[in-house]
């Protein structure tokens, strides 16, 4: 189950990467700095796994 943070969280990376190094918008896109704190056991990692999945299906997974 995916929680609505973590929803949040991985729409805001990966629509800032789409748009800077997919679409290469022309839009000064700055570089996107972002936290990510919560207990352990709730799912930061698998946020950033799919990440990581949508990257390298762009062949830019070494940009992470």
């Amino acid at each position: 189950m995916v929680l609505t943070q973590q929803w949040i969280a991985f729409w805001i990376i990966v629509h800032h990467f789409v748009q800077k190094y997919v679409i290469k918008c022309t839009e000064d896109y700055e570089q996107l700095t972002m936290l990510m704190t919560s207990l352990g056991g709730t799912g930061k990692t698998h946020v950033i796994k799919a990440i990581h999945a949508v990257m390298q299906y762009y062949g830019c997974r070494h940009m992470i």
